[in-house]
């Protein structure tokens, strides 16, 4: 799953969404997008190591244009894998910023 997340990175490298504090999900179904954000913020959290984060982590979902009824499929399931389980978050256009944890 790994390769494929790089590998779709990759691919939309020239779409300017791939910084250092965000992570490009187009393309993903919505099962390896929930894996790795929840990975990710994993891993920050054990980075920051109970410190104050000095700037959002963006994850990037698109709009849905792609998808059934031009709805998106990955924003709604991450945001609410993300409130469930206690992050502080804001909805941007076609993602989510993640602040911290509650």
């Amino acid at each position: 799953m790994v390769t494929e997340y790089i590998g779709t990175r990759d691919r939309n490298k020239g779409l300017g969404y791939n910084t250092e504090r965000s992570i490009d999900l187009h393309g993903m179904t919505r099962e390896e997008a929930l894996v790795i954000v929840r990975e990710t913020l994993v891993a920050q959290t054990q980075q920051m190591r109970g410190t104050q984060w000095d700037a959002p982590l963006r994850f990037i979902t698109g709009k849905g244009n792609h998808s059934a009824g031009k709805q998106s499929i990955l924003l709604p399931a991450i945001a609410k894998m993300l409130r469930s389980e206690g992050w502080k978050i804001r909805e941007i256009e076609a993602g989510v910023a993640v602040y911290g944890s509650v």
